[in-house]
C-alpha cells in the first residue's frame, strides 16, 4: 500500500515538473524568438472540405478490397503566434469496395479528434513555424456486407479511441500563398467490435497504431484581416483493426483477422481565416 502511494506521489510530481518545464521553455523561447508577429499571420481558421479517397482494405489471409469513398470534413483551429494551439476536426466518408473474389462491402467511416500544442517560429525565420501537438480522437468504421449489390443486415462496427500526436509545419511563402506538412501518429488506446451475430456483446481488439500525412497547399484571398482560404490537401492515412481471439460463454472460440486500411485522397478546403 505504501509502495503504491509512493509511486502515485512520484508520478504526480513528474507530471507537475514536466508541465513547469514546458511552461518555462515556452516563455524562454518566446522571449528570444517571438519579439514580432508576421503581418500576414492569422490566428483563427474555420473550413469545410469535400473530399474523395481511394481505399485498400486488407483482411489478413482472406481478401483484399479496393474502392472509392466520398464525403467531407470540417475543422476549426486556434493558432496564435508563439502561443498555445488547439483544433477540432470531424470527417465522414462512405462508399463501397470490392475484392477480386467478387465480394463487396459498403463502409461508413466517421472520425473526430481534438489537438492541443504550441506554435514556435523557426529561429528568426518567422514565416516558418512548427507546432508539436497531442490530442484525443475517436473513429467508427461500419462494414455492411453486400450481396448481389443489396445491403444486408449483417454488419461489423469497429469503435476506435486513439491518441494523435505529431507535428504541423507551415511555411508562408507570400501573403497569398503557403505550404505545409502534417505528420501525425495515432496510438490506439481502446478498440472494440460489435456485431449482430452475437447480440449484446462487444469484443476488445488488440490495440494497434496508425498514421496520417498531409501536404496542404494554401491560397489566401483578400487583403483585409478577414480573408478567404482555399487549400488543396493530398493525404495518406493508415489504420489498423487489431486481431481478436475471444472465448464465448458456450466455450466456443471466435477469431477475427487483423484488418489494415490504407487511404489516399484529396481534400478541397474552403473557409475563412482571420
Amino acid at each position: 500500500m505504501k509502495s503504491q502511494s509512493g509511486k502515485s506521489f512520484y508520478g504526480k510530481r513528474f507530471v507537475l515538473i514536466g508541465c513547469m518545464a514546458l511552461t518555462l521553455f515556452s516563455e524562454a523561447w518566446g522571449s528570444s524568438f517571438c519579439r514580432c508577429e508576421p503581418e500576414e499571420w492569422e490566428t483563427f481558421r474555420a473550413y469545410v472540405a469535400p473530399q474523395i479517397e481511394r481505399i485498400k482494405l486488407t483482411i489478413e489471409d482472406f481478401a483484399i478490397y479496393r474502392g472509392v469513398l466520398k464525403g467531407g470534413s470540417v475543422g476549426f483551429e486556434y493558432k496564435p503566434f508563439c502561443d498555445f494551439y488547439c483544433g477540432v476536426f470531424g470527417e465522414w466518408m462512405m462508399g463501397s469496395c470490392n475484392s477480386e473474389e467478387e465480394m463487396s462491402r459498403y463502409l461508413h467511416d466517421i472520425n473526430g479528434k481534438f489537438r492541443f500544442g504550441y506554435t514556435f517560429p523557426m529561429w528568426n525565420l518567422y514565416k516558418l513555424t512548427f507546432t508539436p501537438f497531442f490530442g484525443l480522437g475517436f473513429e467508427q468504421i461500419i462494414h455492411h456486407i453486400r450481396s448481389d449489390l443489396v445491403l444486408t443486415s449483417e454488419k461489423f462496427r469497429y469503435d476506435h479511441y486513439y491518441l494523435p500526436f505529431g507535428l504541423l509545419v507551415d511555411l508562408r511563402i507570400s501573403p497569398l500563398f503557403g505550404i505545409g506538412v502534417v505528420a501525425e501518429r495515432d496510438k490506439s488506446i481502446n478498440q472494440k467490435l460489435k456485431t449482430p451475430y452475437i447480440q449484446g456483446i462487444k469484443f476488445t481488439l488488440r490495440n494497434e497504431s496508425g498514421y496520417l500525412i498531409e501536404f496542404p497547399f494554401n491560397f489566401y484571398i483578400g487583403s483585409n484581416r478577414l480573408k478567404g482560404g482555399i487549400s488543396f490537401v493530398p493525404y495518406l492515412r493508415h489504420v489498423v483493426d487489431g486481431r481478436l481471439h475471444a472465448r464465448l460463454p458456450d466455450t466456443a472460440t471466435l477469431t477475427m483477422p487483423e484488418q489494415k486500411y490504407t487511404f489516399w485522397g484529396l481534400k478541397g478546403v474552403m473557409g475563412v481565416v482571420f
